[in-house]
């Protein structure tokens, strides 16, 4: 069975590095990407924007995963 899930988050590199190191070493992991969609958090969400389907809702169905947790 195939399983894919989509994750939005801002963060700042070292907690990156720990993602992708967490990530490396699960052995259900098969493959994994990160993008980056900007430099600074303004360039992604207008000023005053809240709430609302978010790209990821609209595609993925808005479901949450606690993967880290």
């Amino acid at each position: 069975m195939k399983s894919y899930w989509l994750m939005q988050f801002d963060t700042n590199a070292p907690t990156l590095k720990v993602l992708n190191d967490r990530l490396r070493q699960d052995p259900r992991v098969i493959k994994w990407n990160t993008l980056k969609l900007g430099e600074k958090l303004r360039e992604l969400v207008p000023p005053g924007a809240s709430g609302g389907t978010t790209p990821s809702q609209s595609t993925m169905g808005g479901r949450t995963v606690d993967y880290l947790g």
